[in-house]
């Protein structure tokens, strides 16, 4: 499943998928349909609301640390 993070972040969708293969299929969802099948379903909205912070979290992290380095390059670069 893609771009359900984006859905429960009520944000634009930054999923992108490309079929590699030279048969595939694609199920889509609208948000609305999505939100109404999740939400029906309690455990899997848990689950996938927990997922998805989580994941929002780590993509957090990871920017955190990538401006702590860029931040440390900036620094050794101008003592040179």
């Amino acid at each position: 499943m893609f771009g359900n993070d984006d859905v429960l972040a009520d944000r634009k969708y930054r999923a992108t998928l490309t079929c590699i293969s030279l048969k595939g299929t694609i199920m889509i969802l609208n948000k609305e349909e999505f939100l109404r099948i999740f939400r029906t379903e309690n455990e899997s909205w848990k689950v996938q609301f927990s997922q998805a912070k989580e994941r929002e979290k780590s993509e957090l992290n990871t920017l955190l640390n990538y401006e702590k380095v860029k931040r440390v390059i900036s620094r050794n670069e101008s003592e040179i």
